[in-house]
Formats: C-alpha cells, structure tokens, sequence
C-alpha cells in the first residue's frame, strides 16, 4: 500500500510539472484560437479571405475595397510575446516615396539633440504628437494636409504607439491591436482606408489628368505578391538574396536585414532570419 502511494505521488508530481511546463504553449494555443476567430469575422465583415496560417502563427488577411487591394498582419510584438502588432498595408503610387511618423517620446526629444530628424509642417498639435521623417518636405506637406493630419491624430488616440510609413509603392499603418476585438480591428481598418484615401486625394490633386490616370493604374497592378514581399527597408520589390524573419515571416533583401540589423517590421525585433527562395 506503502509502495502504491509513493507510485501514485510520483505520477501525479511528474503529472503537475508537466501541466506548468506546458502552460505556456496551452496559453498560445489557446490565443491562436480566439485571434483565429476574430480574424475569421473580420473576414466576413470586410469580404475578404484568410492564408497562410499555421498551427503557431495567425493567418493573412486579404481584402478589397473600391477595387483597392488591402493587407492584414498580426505579428508577435518582440517586448511581449502574447501582444499582437496589426499590420495594416496598400498600394501607393510610385516608387520613390519615403516617409516615416512614429509619436514624440522622451527618448526621440533626446534623440533630436543627436540629430534624429524631425520635419515640422506648421500645425503645434500634430508637430508635437509625431516625428516626421522623409527625403522630400514638399511631399511631407502635400500628403499631411488639415484632413489627413486628422486622420492620423485620431489613430494616435486609438493607439499612442502606432508607426506609420511609405516605402515605395507600399503604404503601412502599425499599431499594438487585441485580434479577437474584431469592432477595434473594425475601426482600424476604417480609419486606415480613410487616411489611406484623403492623402490619395492630396497627391491627386496637384496632378494633372494624365498623371492621376497613370497613377491610378499603377495602384491596379500592385499584385498581393508584391505587397508580401517587399522589403520594408529599401521599399523595393524582394527577388533575389531573399531572406524571412524567423519570428514574424517578413520579407528583406540580405543587405537590407544586415543593414538595418534584424527585422524591420514594427513591433517584430526579430535577429534571425532564414533564407527563402525568391
């Protein structure tokens, strides 16, 4: 009997150790279902379709809208692996267009004394509230008109640490986001479209006729394997020296990850990659 309990004691120590040790995956898995869910009603709200998930990773999201093409990524935030980062991104006219706005913080005030550039384009709020990086002032102004510097403020209130940028012929909004909130994933999405559309119109409006047809053709032809694989470093097109984050899948050219030193998506920090066929 003696014998028997001290078995039984065993079994259900190594039972309870087992139990802890896999809590965390249970956690996750667990995570991955409800994300998965919200995913699949945002899907159905916005008519679009689900890929590329697997048993750890959340799906893609693929939409349309006014025959436009959107993207949606959930990724692991590299400061906390149960946050989740959406990745909402479309395409842009051209390709020579880079900007960056991320909010003001203490250490981008320090920064500035070290020269981190930062535009100012005459409104003391929105000035205040982000940094504005780009090659071009005169662009930084067309797009950030009174209604696209609204836009952009409200998303800010939605999530004080969203990171918003243009690389090339990819527009990108990246905020902290719950997947399973599929009415806050909802007016993100919203609000992205309409900022998306409102700097549209400020470009379209300095064009002529013909650029604007020929910009408007170039957002048609943006294929979704364009938008997944390109890299968010240089802004172009990912053919060739290709290589993936290990944590999130995202696409950089070799030099580009080695450049920028590890993963270049927001939210990600990822430090290993591996190599992927192009």
């Amino acid at each position: 009997m003696n014998t028997l309990l001290v078995v039984l004691t065993v079994l259900l120590g190594i039972l309870f150790v087992v139990a802890v040790a896999l809590t965390p995956v249970w956690m996750l898995l667990y995570q991955k279902y409800v994300g998965e869910r919200g995913l699949q009603e945002l899907a159905r709200r916005l008519q679009g379709h689900l890929y590329g998930g697997t048993c750890t990773r959340l799906s893609n999201l693929v939409y349309e809208n006014q025959g436009q093409r959107y993207h949606l990524k959930l990724t692991a935030s590299s400061e906390n692996n149960t946050e989740k980062i959406l990745n909402l991104s479309a395409p842009w006219p051209g390709q020579h267009t880079r900007i960056t706005v991320f909010p003001e913080s203490f250490w981008t005030g320090a920064n500035k004394f070290m020269g981190l550039e930062d535009h100012q384009i005459g409104n003391p709020v929105f000035d205040s509230t982000f940094v504005l990086q780009s090659a071009s002032f005169e662009e930084l102004v067309d797009l950030f008109q009174p209604n696209t510097q609204q836009l952009l403020l409200q998303l800010h209130a939605m999530s004080p640490r969203l990171n918003f940028t243009v690389q090339g012929s990819i527009i990108q909004l990246s905020v902290p986001a719950d997947p399973a909130n599929v009415d806050e994933l909802s007016q993100f999405v919203a609000t992205f479209y309409n900022l998306r559309s409102g700097m549209l119109q400020n470009v379209f409006s300095k064009m002529t006729h013909a650029q604007q047809v020929t910009a408007e053709q170039e957002l048609k032809v943006v294929s979704l394997k364009q938008m997944d694989a390109t890299c968010m470093v240089c802004g172009s097109e990912v053919a060739d020296y290709r290589v993936e984050c290990k944590q999130c899948g995202t696409p950089h050219h070799k030099d580009c990850w080695g450049y920028f030193g590890g993963c270049s998506r927001y939210g990600c920090g990822g430090t290993v990659f591996i190599n992927a066929k192009s």
